[in-house]
């Protein structure tokens, strides 16, 4: 199941790297619908929120296969031009790619936001951190424990994604 926000995450991104994070998210939306259609699965509480489950995966696919990569650039970035004093800032070339100023304007400013929207819905990165699909659902299930006021099932069937998550 096609999802927007991954559409949105993923637009201007190089074709290779976005068919890269649209497969994931598609193999991983397809195993988490497996999971939750099995009867004795410990994950019934979350099978009532798919667009939220939709949500949190295609930010958590953003997150570890571009978001991340992009930290780690930003991080050599900053070392590498630390200590310039003549606010002439190095450029690091990575194959045809430079890494600049602009460059690293530009990805500091998609963490921002990022991080912003983050923090919008209370999301720690933790639910970002795992391997396998169940772990993910298992960060979703205590993210949905840990929220004070639970939601009524089934409520993003008819209100704007904006109110998401759970």
């Amino acid at each position: 199941m096609e999802n927007e926000l991954i559409n949105i995450l993923c637009y201007k991104l190089p074709g290779d790297l976005s068919r890269a994070v649209h497969k994931e998210y598609e193999n991983r939306w397809n195993e988490i619908q497996r999971i939750l259609v099995y009867p004795k699965t410990r994950f019934k509480v979350l099978e009532n929120y798919p667009k939220t489950l939709q949500c949190l995966l295609a930010m958590s696919t953003f997150y570890r296969r571009v978001l991340s990569g992009m930290e780690g650039a930003s991080d050599f970035y900053k070392t590498v031009n630390k200590d310039v004093s003549n606010n002439r800032c190095h450029p690091i070339a990575i194959g045809k790619y430079r890494l600049d100023k602009e460059e690293y304007n530009k990805l500091l400013a998609i963490h921002i936001s990022f991080q912003k929207m983050r923090e919008k819905f209370g999301i720690n990165e933790q639910l970002f951190e795992y391997t396998e699909t169940e772990e993910f659902l298992t960060n979703c299930k205590d993210y949905y424990y840990s929220l004070d006021v639970k939601p009524t099932p089934g409520i993003f069937d008819s209100t704007p994604d904006e109110d998401l998550p759970f």
